[in-house]
């Protein structure tokens, strides 16, 4: 993400009247959080100047609405705002699978699971062999708790793509939701250098309810480490210490995820990873912190 970046950066300094560049930069800069590159303090003026940018110079691209319902949906809790602007793409450019993507995430914001999987569905629709729409596929019927179907829509993008690793991350999250330790395991990447902080929160997660604590208990000193040399998201920690049966310490974090505008916290709602908290006050406070909706199933 980071040498993408630099690269729209590079394009933008020798001609600063690209409104695709400066689009492509903004989506770049409002995920980079997502994958453990940066903290959202640190992109996220710059993403929404550059998504001004390029709708000030081609009200009319498609990329630039997709852009600016990024920064809407996931640090603006702005998600009829963002709804509004993945239309607009989708006016502007029909074709365009990001559009139905990105707003397949501002209908789970406000907890309409539904329309989420008829949007992502309509993005597969769009571009069927694209990693992370098959994958995504599987997701929001993980969020729904449709358990089976989702496990079954994550092989199936394996089965596309062996090499999709995002596809054997979201299996190894609902064979976990199912209980499914073991599998579970034996699915996750075995390489911590292909795991964000997240992903390494999620497995930290599925390793403490399962029983193997000191493994879990690793994966939270070394993510602990991690942040205190660079960026980690909280709801990694918070994950982690979910799994571990700490819910003091799991709340703290994702308390913390909120004060940082941590990308994923948008999803405390619909994730299962959470499931066990929504009864305590201080998670329903944060519920109410963040505006989300609690998914309509």
């Amino acid at each position: 993400m980071r040498r993408g970046i630099a690269f729209l950066e590079e394009a933008i300094a020798r001609d600063g009247q690209l409104a695709p560049a400066w689009a492509e930069l903004a989506s770049a800069l409002s995920l980079a959080p997502a994958f453990g590159d940066s903290a959202p303090s640190e992109v996220l003026t710059r993403a929404r100047e550059a998504a001004q940018r390029a709708i000030a110079l081609d009200g009319t691209l498609g990329q630039a609405h997709v852009a600016l319902g990024i920064i809407n949906t996931f640090y603006d809790g702005a998600w009829d705002e963002a709804l509004s602007h993945f239309s607009a793409a989708t006016r502007l450019n029909p074709g365009d699978a990001n559009a139905k993507l990105f707003r397949t995430w501002a209908l789970v914001c406000k907890g309409e699971l539904d329309s989420a999987l008829a949007a992502v569905r309509e993005a597969g629709q769009l571009d069927p062999f694209a990693p992370i729409i098959n994958t995504r596929v599987s997701t929001v019927l993980y969020y729904m708790r449709r358990y089976d179907e989702s496990a079954a829509e994550a092989r199936k993008a394996l089965e596309l793509d062996p090499t999709n690793l995002l596809a054997r991350f979201q299996l190894g999250h609902t064979l976990t939701a199912q209980g499914k330790y073991a599998e579970a395991y034996a699915v996750y990447p075995a390489d911590e250098g292909s795991r964000s902080g997240w992903d390494e929160g999620r497995l930290g997660n599925a390793l403490g309810r399962g029983g193997k604590r000191a493994e879990a208990q690793a994966i939270l000193r070394r993510l602990q480490e991690r942040r205190r040399r660079t960026y980690v998201t909280p709801e990694a920690i918070a994950a982690v210490s979910a799994g571990l049966r700490d819910t003091s310490r799991a709340l703290d974090w994702l308390e913390q995820a909120v004060r940082e505008h941590g990308f994923y916290v948008v999803f405390v709602a619909a994730e299962p990873v959470w499931d066990e908290l929504h009864g305590l006050p201080r998670f329903q406070a944060l519920l109410k912190a963040t505006h989300v909706q609690a998914p309509r199933r």
